[in-house]
């Protein structure tokens, strides 16, 4: 028997300073204040880089100037604790604006090692789908690509410029697609009415639309517009999301849409910020609560 479920109790952002990571930090802001949770934003030390700059031939190169210079351990600790007083600044004034609790927390180690380590049962995390690197142009950060194949729990991938909004649209797709439909309306809230349901392609296909609207009325969610995907890989859904004029996605970590490199190219390059919902212990989501009233909704 699996373990009860878990409801959301925290979200967790890891902040790099890059524009990514800066719109993660809105969507996690937006989300802690429309369901009342506290936001944990941590800023990671890179170990590697620090241990790179001890090698007695390691030079940086300007991104602009072209100029070549050795790497020096002072100075590069000096820049990380600059960068994280910065960062810092930035989640207090977001939070702020809010009125958001936030606790800000400084780790060294591998990036990924400590993000994970982190995130608790219970927790979003939200970070940006990609870092610094301008050479992995809309492909997935080293750090995201990783944790989208690592983390038990739901995970919120933000892109620059991207902010969540409605409407919302729910791909729903595998055996727990009901699962990942209460998810969406719990994270709605009191605008789960204008949820948009993908529904994959598969022989129980139009079935599974009635079974979905019956499942909307019993939440007591209002009508919702509900469509078919003509196909399971990513141009129907990418085509879905841009004929509905999405402002955010949720979707299975599993969906076939984002396998392979073509998924990761998905994942990455969607201008909306997009939410997957990986089912675990600590991953499946609590039914919405009649007595806990109307809730704003994160999404406006």
């Amino acid at each position: 028997m699996s373990a009860p479920p878990v409801r959301l109790r925290r979200v967790v952002v890891a902040l790099d300073a890059s524009p990514h990571s800066l719109a993660a930090l809105q969507a996690a802001v937006d989300l802690a204040s429309a369901r009342k949770l506290e936001l944990l934003a941590l800023f990671v030390e890179d170990l590697r880089l620090l241990q790179a700059t001890a090698l007695p031939f390691a030079h940086e190169v300007g991104a602009f100037s072209g100029s070549v210079r050795p790497l020096d351990a002072a100075q590069t600790e000096r820049r990380l604790r600059d960068l994280a007083t910065r960062v810092e600044a930035l989640v207090a004034a977001t939070a702020g604006r809010a009125a958001v609790p936030w606790t800000f927390r400084v780790r060294r180690g591998d990036v990924f090692a400590e993000i994970l380590a982190s995130a608790e049962a219970g927790d979003l995390l939200s970070l940006g789908a990609a870092g610094w690197s301008p050479m992995r142009g809309r492909a997935l950060g080293e750090t995201a690509g990783r944790l989208v194949q690592g983390v038990g729990g739901p995970m919120l991938l933000a892109r620059r410029g991207t902010r969540l909004r409605l409407p919302l649209l729910v791909l729903l797709e595998g055996e727990r697609w009901r699962e990942t439909l209460e998810a969406a309306t719990d994270l709605a809230g009191e605008a789960a009415g204008a949820l948009v349901l993908a529904v994959a392609p598969g022989p129980a296909q139009a079935a599974r639309e009635g079974e979905a609207r019956a499942l909307l009325a019993q939440l007591g969610v209002g009508p919702t517009r509900v469509r078919l995907l003509a196909g399971s890989g990513p141009s129907p859904l990418r085509a879905v999301v841009r004929r509905e004029h999405a402002g955010a996605l949720l979707a299975p970590a599993s969906a076939a849409a984002f396998r392979g490199e073509a998924g990761e190219r998905l994942l990455a390059g969607f201008d909306v910020p997009v939410i997957l919902i990986r089912w675990g212990p600590s991953a499946a989501p609590a039914r919405p609560q009649a007595a806990q009233g109307p809730r704003k909704s994160p999404l406006g």
